[in-house]
């Protein structure tokens, strides 16, 4: 593009410099491994996964699971919630939208 035609998303005021950038910047939704990918269908699919959930879905060893979690976790897609025995895990509240691209772009079910 030339510059003349960027020039909508510059707006000068007396005070203030705005700059808009078109959505199709935003973030996209995170590079999943199959693994990953079945565990997030699983929370969206239940609402939460516990870490014997996914031991159970993954058919892995406890640390495992736990290690599979923190990455997700890690990566901003889950959220850990509660404590001890409790401690559950959902979809991070900013994931959802870029979550539902990503699964509908590779044909997964869940949304």
């Amino acid at each position: 593009r030339r510059s003349s035609d960027l020039a909508w998303l510059v707006q000068i005021s007396e005070n203030a410099v705005t700059i808009s950038l078109p959505r199709s910047q935003a973030v996209k939704g995170p590079e999943l491994t199959e693994r990953q990918r079945r565990i997030v269908d699983f929370v969206i699919a239940n609402g939460q996964a516990t870490r014997r959930d996914v031991q159970l879905l993954a058919d892995v060893s406890q640390s495992a699971a736990a290690s599979l979690l923190q990455t997700l976790v890690r990566a901003g897609v889950l959220v850990r919630t509660g404590r001890g025995p409790r401690t559950s895990y959902v979809i991070a509240p900013d994931m959802h939208a870029p979550l539902q691209d990503c699964f509908k772009a590779k044909g997964a079910s869940g949304f």
